[in-house]
């Protein structure tokens, strides 16, 4: 072979070596038609003060007195004494800060032992029924005591009073002192629930 061959052997050669090295070095992945995988994120919290438990978080509101029915020191609320039968207005209402009772014992000079008085409104049984149990009261230091007659209210001593309401408990009438029935009564109550007044009821 020629110098002139062999010169152009080795250009030749030069040339397809310079055409590999052009080719891409690291070619782009194809693409796939699916599209981006969404992160794994959490739901967020329930709100309105509840935990993922269902229980309602943060303290509980605070029930007043009015909410559970019970009156604050000694003293009740007339208009809860109605019967069910009784229509608004239909019974007198009792004042706040009194109380109507029945007796189920004569009074003594120190106390008084009755239940909590339900008035029914319709007839024949219109009047002062007793409802619950019997609950002892005691007279505060000077209280009034007071019958009431057909000439209007009378103010007794507590002895004569004891022995007007053991007349009329035990069903055993007076001409001097009539029961009618006479063993329903109001009592006007203080703060720490003990009697300052006790006045005798007639339905009327």
């Amino acid at each position: 072979m020629s110098s002139r061959h062999v010169l152009l052997a080795v250009v030749a050669a030069a040339a397809a070596v310079t055409l590999t090295a052009c080719g891409p070095d690291n070619p782009e992945p194809a693409t796939t038609a699916a599209g981006p995988t969404p992160a794994n994120t959490a739901a967020p919290a329930p709100t309105g003060g509840a935990t993922a438990t269902g229980k309602p978080t943060g303290a509980a509101p605070a029930t007043s007195a009015a909410a559970t029915g019970k009156p604050s020191g000694g003293a009740t609320a007339g208009p809860g004494q109605a019967g069910a039968d009784c229509k608004p207005g239909e019974m007198k209402p009792v004042p706040a800060g009194h109380k109507v009772v029945v007796l189920t014992k004569a009074t003594t000079a120190t106390a008084v032992v009755a239940k909590d008085g339900e008035f029914t409104c319709q007839m024949p049984d219109r009047g002062w029924w007793p409802k619950g149990d019997d609950k002892t009261y005691t007279f505060a230091p000077g209280a009034k005591a007071a019958l009431t007659t057909l000439d209007g209210q009378k103010p007794v001593s507590l002895a004569q009073l004891a022995d007007h309401t053991t007349h009329c408990v035990n069903h055993v009438n007076d001409a001097a002192s009539p029961c009618d029935p006479g063993t329903d009564y109001d009592l006007a109550l203080d703060a720490s629930g003990k009697i300052t007044a006790i006045t005798e009821v007639h339905t009327g």
